[in-house]
């Protein structure tokens, strides 16, 4: 398909780098990896036919060397900085970019995607201000530019309130801080497909957290596809969120909705237009046929998806399970049970984010997550009996010897997934 054309990486160890140097070799295109790190720490170097010791934030020396060396498409995986550079790279170039900055915006700004939730009349969590003196606790606290669980804190008190809100300053390029009413339930995530103006639910899954957290915001460990609620979602929700997508002029590409579940509906908190970092494109290329991945590696090449938004289905046929080894931060010394459970034939991919000697840093929310096994079973009980071997036989050791991870999730709390 892409016989003759050359495409350019920013990041080779992001989240879904591999997957996208893959798929482009697949169909004849010659890729190119660029990045600071070196080959044995960037994934998709390794197998890229080539591959650049660049910054992906220099773009000036990009822009130069692209020219140079003929690059006819310019893509990201899972990093929201990275994404932002290619977009600069494409506008500068003329290159297909799947978002105009107005919808960057609003899917990077979460003041600006709370109006918006307002505009379209999807539910969302009260907001304070930091002068407020009638807040009800607990409320939780975050950069309206942050990603990946960086400057988010849950606060009880006044004073973890104040901690919490100059971390978030901190953290903010923009210099804006949310504070909203911390909300009970459940949280959900939904993933949208859209091509040619038309968009289509792809997944929703659910979130289970490991609450064994200090201070930043607690680390997913399980996601469960498809959705125990996603029939209620359907009923109520998704017609809302085709009308907002519609409404600010999205065209192509895949959108993201993070929102919590409790028994008075959905309250949406986060957005996301781009892939998202659970990979959830696993799951449909092998279920359903449609990875939303390739399509965008088709888009920069072309300008279209080229592929049938009638594939999309989220009522998935067999049940599906992200797993998350999570470590409470250190030097890691040793890592075990890895390769015994990459075995097993219901792990249909892993993720192994960190080596032996790497650092993780402590109390830095996603970047605590060392390895990420994707499941598809036949039964929910598979799946249970599946997250037993995996406590079971993995740990990661620091340099002392000593266990890393934080304590086991609850597998009892799965219950409510049950086989017909």
């Amino acid at each position: 398909m892409f016989s003759g054309k050359k495409i350019l990486l920013l990041g080779g160890k992001p989240i879904g780098a591999v997957d996208i140097t893959k798929y482009a070799k697949s169909k004849g295109a010659y890729v190119i990896v660029t990045d600071y790190l070196s080959k044995e720490q960037s994934p998709a170097k390794q197998i890229a036919d080539e591959s650049w010791s660049l910054s992906t934030g220099d773009v000036d020396l990009l822009l130069q060397k692209i020219q140079e060396k003929n690059v006819d498409a310019v893509i990201s995986g899972v990093h929201e900085y990275n994404y932002a550079k290619s977009k600069e790279l494409c506008e500068k170039l003329g290159k297909p970019f799947f978002a105009t900055t107005e919808q960057w915006n609003i899917s990077t700004n979460k003041a600006v995607f709370k109006q918006l939730c307002k505009e379209y009349q999807l539910p969302t969590a009260k907001s304070y201000s930091i002068y407020d003196t009638d807040i009800n606790f607990p409320i939780i606290v975050k950069p309206v530019d942050g990603n990946a669980g960086q400057g988010i804190s849950i606060c009880y008190n006044r004073e973890q309130l104040d901690m919490a809100y100059d971390e978030a300053m901190s953290v903010s390029i923009v210099k804006d801080v949310i504070i909203e009413e911390y909300l009970y339930g459940e949280e959900v995530v939904v993933f949208y497909t859209i091509i040619d103006g038309v968009s289509k639910l792809s997944v929703m899954t659910d979130y289970y957290y490991n609450y064994d957290q200090e201070k930043t915001m607690p680390l997913p460990q399980v996601y469960m596809y498809p959705s125990q609620y996603l029939d209620e979602y359907m009923d109520t929700m998704d017609g809302k969120v085709k009308k907002m997508l519609k409404g600010i002029g999205v065209q192509n590409g895949t959108f993201f909705l993070q929102a919590f579940k409790n028994k008075d509906g959905f309250f949406f908190f986060e957005p996301g237009f781009r892939p998202g970092g659970s990979s959830v494109c696993k799951y449909t290329k092998l279920l359903n046929g449609i990875s939303y991945m390739d399509m965008l590696v088709n888009f920069a090449f072309t300008g279209k998806m080229l592929d049938d938004i009638n594939k999309e289905n989220p009522y998935f046929k067999r049940p599906c399970c992200t797993y998350s080894v999570n470590v409470k931060g250190g030097i890691i010394g040793d890592i075990k049970g890895y390769e015994n459970i990459i075995k097993l034939p219901v792990v249909i991919d892993s993720e192994k984010r960190y080596n032996i000697g790497d650092e993780v840093p402590k109390m830095s929310a996603l970047r605590q997550i060392v390895l990420r096994f994707f499941i598809v079973a036949d039964t929910y009980e598979e799946i249970r009996r599946t997250i037993t071997t995996i406590q079971t036989e993995v740990d990661i050791l620091d340099t002392e010897g000593n266990s890393m991870l934080i304590p086991n999730f609850d597998i009892s709390r799965l219950d409510c997934y049950n086989d017909c």
